[in-house]
């Protein structure tokens, strides 16, 4: 077994009313508003908390400053998804991948934690990833949530 292979990576739907199960999570309705409010509350209480969002017709990201932090990239500087994507681990990006696509086809929000290396350097650190999906029309059309170093 390969070195990723052996890391353990939990996600889990968040439409699972009820259900708490990670260190920020309050959410009951994980709406993109209930999400976006939510982080926000964090960003004022948990230091290093940052929000994102995923355009999915043109895959252009939009970070917080924060999230700039976590991946160890300037403040402000353009960063595709692609880009973004090589800062993961190979087992990480995988799921990660997976679970984004399950998302925008079933429309369902999820709770990631994965592998990073900030600055494609060799430290390695574990991210929560919180995403729900943005629709309109009754169609996704982003990818909206928070990130937290863990």
């Amino acid at each position: 077994m390969g070195m990723t292979e052996a890391f353990p990576v939990h996600c889990w739907p968040l439409n699972a009313r009820g259900h708490h199960r990670f260190t920020l999570g309050r959410i009951v309705d994980c709406s993109a508003e209930v999400i976006r409010a939510y982080a926000s509350e964090q960003l004022a209480t948990h230091p290093g908390v940052g929000l994102w969002e995923c355009e999915l017709d043109t895959d252009e990201i939009i970070w917080s400053d924060e999230i700039y932090d976590i991946f160890g990239v300037p403040r402000g500087a353009t960063v595709t998804r692609a880009e973004a994507m090589t800062y993961y681990s190979p087992h990480s990006r995988a799921v990660l991948e997976g679970l984004r696509s399950e998302a925008i086809e079933h429309k369902k929000s999820f709770v990631l934690d994965a592998e990073i290396r900030p600055g494609h350097g060799l430290r390695r650190c574990w991210m929560r990833i919180v995403a729900a999906p943005v629709c309109e029309d009754g169609e996704v059309v982003r990818l909206q949530g928070f990130k937290q170093i863990i």
